[in-house]
C-alpha cells in the first residue's frame, strides 16, 4: 500500500499496515484490538541481524581489533557519560567499588604488618633490656668473694670476664665464646686470661675478637681493669 508503514504489534506480535500519517501515534491493532503506538517495524534484514555486543571490541575480517565507539571503554575513555546505559552505569559503579575496596584492604593489611613489626621490635628491645639489667643486678648483688678467678669446668670460661664482655658489648645476646686460655697468676694479686669470642658489630655483621684480660680485686670481687689485643 502506498503511503503506508508496516507496524508490529508488541501485544500479539502480529504485523499489519497502517497509513504513514499515523506513525508515532496511537492506533488500534487490527488483530488483537489493543491500543498501541504506530512504530515502523524493522525490515527483514534488520530483524535477522544479530545484536552487537558493545562491551567487546570489534574485529575486522583479518581479526585485528578496531575502535568501537559504542563500547563501554570508549564511552568512559572519551568522557561520553551521557551515552552510558543504565546497565553500563551499574557496571562502572560496581567496578569502582571493587577497586576502592581492594585499595582499602591492601592499605589495612600494610598497616597491620607495620604495627606487628613495631610490636615485635619493641618486645625484642624490652627483652634485651631486662636481660642486661638482670645480669647487672646479679653481678652487683653477689656475695663478696676473695677467691681468685678460675676457669669453669664446663667451657673453660671465666665468669668475671664474661660479665665484662657482655656489659661492654653493643649486642650482649649475640656474644659467643670460642676459646679460653688457662688463668695465669701474675704473683702480684693480679691475674690474666685470654678469650676469643665473636659478637655483632654496629653494622649488622659479626666480628671475632681475641684479647687478653687483666683482673685484680676491687671492692667485693675480681674485676677486669685492662685489656690487650692478642
Amino acid at each position: 500500500m502506498k503511503n503506508s508503514i508496516d507496524v508490529l504489534c508488541p501485544n500479539c506480535n502480529q504485523q499489519f499496515q497502517a497509513p504513514s500519517q499515523y506513525e508515532n501515534r496511537n492506533i488500534v491493532c487490527v488483530h488483537c484490538k489493543a491500543s498501541i503506538t504506530a512504530v515502523k517495524a524493522p525490515s527483514a534484514a534488520q530483524a535477522n541481524k544479530p545484536p552487537i555486543n558493545t562491551s567487546m571490541p570489534i574485529k575486522d575480517n583479518s581479526g585485528v581489533k578496531i575502535a568501537n565507539p559504542d563500547s563501554l571503554w570508549d564511552k568512559v575513555n572519551s568522557f561520553r557519560f551521557k551515552d552510558l546505559t543504565k546497565k553500563e552505569i551499574i557496571m562502572c559503579v560496581a567496578g569502582a567499588c571493587l577497586l576502592v575496596g581492594s585499595i582499602m584492604i591492601n592499605k589495612k593489611a600494610s598497616e597491620s604488618k607495620r604495627e606487628l613489626a613495631q610490636q615485635q621490635r619493641h618486645t625484642e628491645e624490652h627483652n634485651k633490656f631486662v636481660e642486661r639489667m638482670s645480669e647487672k643486678t646479679a653481678y652487683t648483688t653477689s656475695s663478696p668473694s676473695t677467691r681468685p678467678p678460675e676457669s669453669s669446668g664446663w667451657d673453660g670460661g671465666v665468669n668475671q670476664v664474661k660479665r665484662f664482655i657482655k656489659d661492654t658489648a653493643k649486642e650482649p645476646s649475640s656474644i659467643e665464646f670460642i676459646e679460653w686460655s688457662p688463668v695465669e697468676d701474675l704473683s702480684n694479686g693480679e691475674y690474666r686470661v685470654r678469650a676469643k669470642y665473636r659478637g655483632e658489630n654496629g653494622f649488622g655483621g659479626f666480628t671475632v675478637e681475641n684479647k687478653i684480660f687483666y683482673l685484680r680485686f676491687k671492692e667485693y670481687d675480681y674485676q677486669v681493669y685492662k685489656t690487650q689485643n692478642f
